[in-house]
This record gives C-alpha cells, sequence and structure tokens, in this order.
C-alpha cells in the first residue's frame, strides 16, 4: 500500500496562501505571521471592538521590541491577575473574528496555493494527512465535504484528512448554561462580554476536556439554554492541550507510523506537543523538506527536529517560500518520488 502523504502547514503557509501577483482579494485580510496577530496598524478595524485587546497590543509590541515572540510572552501572561485574564478572554473571541474575517474575504481566489496543494495530492492517487496550526479555513474552505457537512468527523472521513491541531475559528466549545440566560444583564451586554468581565466563571468549565463542535452558522446566541466559546488555542511557548479532538490526533499519529516522507510549509517547529509526537511516532528514517522563507530559518527547523528524533533522518530545504514551492521540481520530488 502507498504510504499517505504527511503535511504540516504552519502560519506562513496562509501567509503565502496566494502569490502577489494572482491576488485579486483585499489586501488587508492577508493571515498574518504570529508577530502580527496584534498589530495595531494591520487589524485596527476589529481590534478596535474589544478594548481588552487594544490594552494588550501595547504591551505585546513592547515585548516584542525587547526580543521575546509572541507566544514567550503569551505564557508569561498565563500567571496573572484579574486584568490579563480578561484580556486573555477577549483575545480568544479576538482571534475566532479576525480569522473569520480573513477566511470569508480572502479564500477562495482563483490560483491559490491551496488549490495546488490539494490538486497535487490528488494527482498522485494517495492519501494524505495536513496537519495544520492556522485558525483560519482557507484550505477546508476548498474541500466540498467540509462545506457541505458542518461536522467534526468530516475532517478526517475521506482520502484527505486536516487535521487543525490548535483549533478553528469555524469551532466552539459549546456549554449547558449555569447562568440565567435571560437575565438583565446577559441581554444587556452579550454573553461574550459577560465572560470578557467575568473571566472568573470560564476558567472553571473546563475547556480542555470539552470536544468542540462546528458552530455551522458562527454565532454565538444561546441555544438549548447555553453558550458558545470559540476554540482556538492562544499562542504558547510551553507544552499545551490539543483543541481538536483526540480521534484526530490518533489519526495523525497513525499516519505519521506509515508515511516515509513529511513536507513542512511555514512551520517553525515550536510546537512542543507535536515535536513530543515526533519523538514517540517516528521509529524509521524520513525524508523531510522543508518549505521556508529563507536558508536560515530552514536550518533553525532543520535543528529543532534533529534535538527531537530518534532515528536519523534527511532534510531537504526550499527556501523559495510557499508558492515557489508548487512550481518547482522539489515539490515533484517529494509528491512523485
Amino acid at each position: 500500500m502507498a504510504q499517505p502523504h504527511f503535511i504540516i502547514l504552519g502560519a506562513g503557509a496562509s501567509f503565502d496562501f496566494i502569490s502577489e501577483k494572482d491576488m485579486t482579494a483585499d489586501k488587508r485580510f492577508k493571515p498574518p505571521l504570529a508577530m502580527n496577530l496584534l498589530n495595531p496598524r494591520l487589524f485596527h478595524f476589529i481590534i478596535k471592538d474589544y478594548p481588552e485587546v487594544s490594552a494588550l497590543t501595547s504591551s505585546v509590541q513592547s515585548a516584542l521590541a525587547k526580543g521575546k515572540d509572541l507566544e514567550e510572552f503569551m505564557e508569561e501572561l498565563k500567571s496573572k491577575g484579574l486584568n490579563r485574564k480578561k484580556q486573555l478572554v477577549a483575545l480568544q473571541f479576538y482571534l475566532q473574528k479576525l480569522f473569520q474575517e480573513i477566511s470569508d474575504n480572502f479564500g477562495k481566489q482563483p490560483g491559490n496555493n491551496y488549490y495546488e496543494l490539494i490538486n497535487k495530492i490528488k494527482d498522485t492517487e494517495r492519501e494524505a494527512c495536513i496537519v495544520t496550526f492556522n485558525y483560519d479555513s482557507l484550505l477546508e474552505g476548498l474541500i466540498p465535504r467540509l462545506i457541505e457537512r458542518q461536522e467534526l468527523r468530516a475532517y478526517i472521513s475521506d482520502d484527505i484528512k486536516i487535521i487543525k491541531l490548535h483549533g478553528s475559528c469555524e469551532w466552539s466549545y459549546f456549554f449547558r448554561s449555569m447562568w440565567d440566560m435571560e437575565s438583565e444583564e446577559i441581554r444587556k451586554i452579550g454573553i461574550d462580554r459577560h465572560l470578557i468581565e467575568n473571566p472568573e466563571l470560564l476558567f472553571g468549565l473546563g475547556t480542555d476536556q470539552k470536544q468542540p463542535e462546528v458552530i455551522p452558522k458562527r454565532s454565538y446566541k444561546d441555544r438549548d439554554n447555553g453558550f458558545s466559546y470559540p476554540a482556538l488555542a492562544i499562542p504558547l511557548r510551553e507544552k499545551h492541550d490539543f483543541v481538536c479532538p483526540t480521534s484526530h490526533v490518533e489519526i495523525m499519529k497513525e499516519s505519521l507510523r506509515k508515511t516515509g516522507k513529511i513536507l513542512l510549509i511555514g512551520w517553525k517547529a515550536a510546537d512542543q506537543n507535536l515535536l513530543d509526537i515526533f519523538t514517540e511516532e517516528i521509529k524509521h528514517p524520513i525524508e523531510f523538506t522543508i518549505v521556508a522563507g529563507s536558508k536560515e530559518s530552514g536550518k533553525e527547523v532543520e535543528k529543532e527536529l534533529k534535538e527531537v528524533l530518534k532515528v536519523n533522518c534527511t532534510f531537504r530545504i526550499f527556501d523559495g517560500g510557499f508558492s515557489q514551492f508548487l512550481s518547482h521540481n522539489d515539490s515533484d520530488v517529494f509528491f512523485q518520488g
């Protein structure tokens, strides 16, 4: 049986979703790299709706100026007081809204790289496991079954399986309510604002124990005396739970054990959970193809991987980015070799 393709998409993949020459959408909605998630110059039109996020951006810009990365700074905030907890809850709602806007306004452009990636996979008539850390739905928005079937099992039900380890702007946790959802306060300000202003209510609900469900109409409106909360993971440096269901993670592990090649596109190899899975599950030599924006960043990814892998693997670095890779011979080597 042919080995499945195993592909990992980081923020750099969505950032290079389409080449500049083929872009037809509003550039305001171009997916950002992690360092620009809270860039007020780029996303002021959404940040302004969340005062707590506006306050958080100043701290983020200061931390980045000091040489910290976003994941490192967010890790520090986890142990802070009430003010920062409010900001982190608001950040969840902001990220969901931001990437819904990005997905709606930047997706489905003719000639985009995700279309071509899917074409290359289908041309080989082999299964594929695509692991993505991106909150947007730019990839799954091109796959008919994920548009037609608003359910999580659709992500792993066909030859091309989509594993969204950090969740999605299309996913929400749904909770049965312990409060009066018709109270005057909640009706006046809305459930999202109620949670932001009272973060202690949320932290006791155990989102790490809940399986997210897809909200078809992406609505925060109450239903069945409950409420929804964005099912996506804020960027963190240390280990954390995956947002996607355990069954998705098991499918990913199974594919990882079967594959002989792994393609990394725009991923910094910074997720400790997945690196630990590499350590545990990769027991045979793998051919890695690393698609990066520069030779230096590609070498950094190679270094991170060599530190966790227990077997000798080979590495090929393509430093021209996602768009150039798809039209280069290196992509043929990966998909057809």
